[in-house]
């Protein structure tokens, strides 16, 4: 059964791909959340209670992502190209400007 891990909370899939976790109210940033493994991630981490920041290149990607995840006002996209160290200062400065902090950071990109 695989197992998600941060600080202080354990997520855990069951076979249905259902989560059942203590991730309600933190605050988590994926880097890659556009697509792939980072957007399925992002995903978990909504359905868990978790408020979410999806930063990945591609703004059309990062939308589409969020829509498809459904996440409202508490997931918000950061374009960011993750090579440049402005742009991930930025996006660490953009997490607490919307959600007040940043309890876990899945690097993913």
């Amino acid at each position: 059964m695989p197992v998600l891990y941060a600080p202080g909370h354990t997520m855990r899939l069951t076979s249905r791909g259902t989560a059942m976790s203590g991730l309600n109210g933190k605050v988590a940033v994926v880097t890659g959340g556009g697509s792939g493994v980072g957007k399925a991630t992002a995903a978990l981490f909504r359905k868990g209670g978790a408020k979410v920041v999806i930063a990945g290149r591609d703004a059309a990607k990062l939308q589409a992502a969020a829509d498809e995840i459904g996440g409202g006002p508490d997931l918000i996209t950061v374009p960011t190209d993750v090579t440049s160290s402005a742009a991930c200062h930025a996006l660490i400065a953009a997490a607490p400007a919307a959600f007040g902090r940043v309890d876990i950071l899945v690097n993913n990109a």
